[in-house]
């Protein structure tokens, strides 16, 4: 657009939305001497371009790209640079200009201007005029030039003064820098900081020529309360302590030497370079008389712009392939929509809050990517759907739906992802490819469903290499059954268990806390699962293997898929803790509990299955075939399923029975206790305790009496009476 006349409307210039995976055209905006655009500019999505050598009455938005504005003309309104690496420059005139997220380059030239770095690592110079530089987030580099009032805000900032006639210069939170300007000049510390006109820095660095004088109550001042400051220098500056200082032992900072000189608690780091002698009679000074004119603008509705606000509504907001980062203080949230989605190779970190929160639709979801794209979470994923549980028909909600790519990295979760919903299935995390996860990642709901990771690889497709890995804690809590329709996401799961703590195909492996249990609401009958093992598209030969190094807890704390019928031989090794049964199928099984305890039965179904249990009391079910069950240690117990009468039981040697019957010949060691369908017999094995009562001593058989110890290992005791 080239215009050198007068758009005028609600919208001067508005460029058309688009949350596609094609990028809306570049927008190149030329506003010519003389022209007017009166009203609101909005140019979106694109890497767009707006020059201004006429007058805009209005705001303008450059929206996501990396934009850029620039032009000797006037804008009535303030300038928003939007999401992206944008630059601006200013004019002659008073700008407002806040450079939105991203890292951007914002310069004021003439006018006293506000710019405003919102979040990202920016740029600011103020140029001519008394301005208001504000770095916000992130590591900002600063330059002043006149009566400028500076405020760093978060992050390692560097300011550097282009004079000393600024007004005010704070560094903010973070380790920060002040940088002299050049010029042979010497400085006192405390007059440098009396009438606080800096503080908040940890370092000052030094031009050629320069000297300084420091005392230790300067520094607390310089670095807002605390006690350590650095000073970068070279063997023209000079460092002069007044006070009581001790040279200590240097240190290497971030590859630059420092000798340290303590007073109290106060300690200053010199560049080596540098010369330090005590201070004698020399007297230095402070900064410059702040410039004439009037004040730099302080940010309010006043004056047209005030800080950022951290908290910004946003919805479906589309990613492309550049990384997009969202900041420890940023928080964005949408009202049951997605807040991002993408479906290319988007990279989407977040630090921050990320909340989808609806009550109307009763389904929300928060994170939606639709390809291969990556989400690295170190901050908050939440979404909550609060609409009233009533008879329709209700499809989940999601913190987090990922592509499903075999090609796409790892979820990486070292924060917290959490789905709520009143009335639906809640599911945190769906159809990631792999999972990393040493945070939390929890599914409650109220009436429904809840899964905590659905439809994830615990290992690869192709290859079976380990894709999910958990050191944190996985949770479900369900509040019933439900009335949804199985189409998304849940509907891998089935309908009978109301929680699922991980749904997984392939093998798994776990370091950390699964856990699957029923809400308040719920029927206390109900079943959850902890992991759920499916079969790879149904797959009934390829083996699960699920390895246990943390703790399971579920009803059944773990469930083999038995789509497909599948005959594979399964395997479950528990070096952790396991709270539930586990569910076997028709192969030849494996449960190796030796390193572990496990709260449940191990059931076998079908196969020639081999349990082996651990220093705990285990219970096992070896179902039908021929069964290998070992108890290990502690009081053990097996289950067969029809009544004793229909069973032949015999002690093979000792502590080893063979139990034959209608559902095959299962081989018992170390089991103590064996349960048929109408009674439980114990096992004892052993030789017994041979009494000799054929003889004239009576001692000899009461002491073999007293040897004869009950099943727990104690004495059997008695009143001391014997045969005589």
């Amino acid at each position: 657009i080239i215009n050198s006349g007068t758009i005028r409307g609600d919208y001067s210039i508005l460029a058309t939305y688009a949350a596609s995976s094609v990028r809306n055209p570049q927008e190149i905006v030329q506003n010519l001497a003389g022209g007017v655009l009166d009203g609101y500019d909005f140019l979106d999505i694109g890497d767009d371009q707006l020059l201004n050598n006429g007058q805009v009455i209005g705001d303008v938005d450059m929206g996501d790209g990396d934009d850029s504005f620039t032009g000797t003309g006037t804008v009535s309104g303030l300038v928003d640079m939007g999401f992206g690496n944008d630059s601006y420059i200013g004019s002659a005139s008073a700008n407002r200009a806040v450079g939105g997220r991203g890292n951007d380059t914002l310069a004021g030239r003439g006018g006293n201007d506000i710019l405003v770095g919102g979040f990202g690592n920016d740029t600011l110079r103020g140029d001519a005029g008394n301005d208001t530089l504000l770095g916000e987030w992130g590591d900002d580099t600063i330059r002043t030039q006149s009566g400028d009032y500076v405020d760093a805000g978060s992050g390692n900032d560097v300011v550097i003064l282009g004079d000393f006639t600024f007004e005010i210069a704070f560094g903010g939170s973070g380790t920060d820098r002040l940088v002299m300007a050049a010029g042979a000049r010497n400085f006192d510390l405390s007059a440098m900081v009396n009438g606080a006109r800096v503080q908040g820095f940890e370092v000052l660095e030094l031009k050629a020529d320069q000297d300084i004088i420091v005392d230790s109550d300067s520094i607390r001042k310089f670095t807002d309360g605390g006690s350590v400051m650095q000073i970068l220098g070279a063997a023209s500056n000079t460092l002069l302590l007044d006070g009581q200082w001790s040279h200590s032992t240097d240190v290497t900072i971030d590859g630059v030497a420092y000798q340290r000189w303590t007073s109290g608690t106060a300690t200053v780091l010199a560049s080596t370079a540098m010369v330090v002698q005590a201070h004698g009679a020399e007297v230095f000074g402070g900064w410059d008389a702040v410039a004439a004119g009037a004040a730099a603008p302080r940010p309010g509705d006043e004056a047209g712009l005030d800080y950022t606000n951290p908290i910004m509504a946003l919805g479906q907001h589309l990613l492309f392939d550049d990384p997009f980062t969202v900041y420890p203080d940023e928080v964005f949230y949408a009202d049951g929509r997605q807040v991002f989605i993408s479906d290319g190779e988007s990279l989407l970190t977040n630090y921050g809050q990320i909340y989808s929160l609806g009550d109307s639709y009763p389904a929300s979801i928060t994170i939606d990517f639709n390809g291969p794209g990556q989400l690295v979470n170190h901050g908050l994923i939440y979404v909550d759907q609060i609409a009233e549980f009533g008879s329709v028909y209700y499809y989940p909600s999601f913190a987090v739906r990922m592509g499903g790519s075999l090609d796409a990295l790892p979820l990486e979760n070292s924060g917290q992802i959490f789905a709520y919903s009143v009335p639906g299935s809640a599911i945190a995390v769906h159809n990631a490819a792999s999972l990393h996860n040493t945070g939390s990642i929890s599914a409650v709901s109220e009436h429904s469903r809840a899964i905590g990771v659905n439809a994830v690889y615990g290992s690869h497709i192709v290859d079976f290499t380990q894709t999910f890995y958990n050191s944190g804690t996985i949770y479900a809590e369900a509040g019933g059954p439900g009335a949804q329709v199985y189409v998304e996401g849940d509907r891998f799961v089935p309908a009978q268990y109301v929680a699922t703590g991980v749904a997984s195909w392939g093998s798994l492996v776990n370091d950390g806390h699964i856990l699957a249990v029923l809400g308040s609401n719920a029927d206390p009958a109900l079943l959850t699962v902890g992991v759920y093992a499916m079969n790879f598209y149904g797959n009934s030969t390829q083996p699960a293997n699920i390895t246990n190094n943390g703790e399971i807890v579920g009803v059944r704390a773990i469930v083999f898929d038995d789509y497909g019928a599948s005959v594979s031989s399964h395997q479950v090794t528990n070096n952790g803790l396991i709270r539930g049964d586990i569910l076997f199928l028709g192969g030849n099984d494996i449960y190796d509990g030796s390193q572990g305890e496990m709260a449940g039965t191990v059931f076998g179904a079908g196969g020639n299955d081999r349990m082996t249990g651990g220093a705990f009391a285990d219970t096992f079910n070896g179902g039908r075939g021929n069964d290998t069950l070992d108890g290990g240690g502690n009081i053990d117990t097996a289950i067969v399923s029809g009544n004793r009468s229909s069973y032949t039981v015999t002690q093979t040697s000792t502590g080893v029975f063979r139990v034959v019957g209608t559902d095959g010949t299962d081989t018992l060691t170390n089991i103590e206790y064996l349960q048929f369908a109408d009674q439980t017999i114990r096992l004892l094995p052993g030789t017994g305790v041979s009494v000799n009562f054929d003889t004239a001593d009576p001692s000899v058989y009461q002491s073999a009496m007293n040897a004869i110890l009950d099943f727990d290992g104690n004495a059997l005791g008695g009143n001391g009476s014997w045969l005589r």
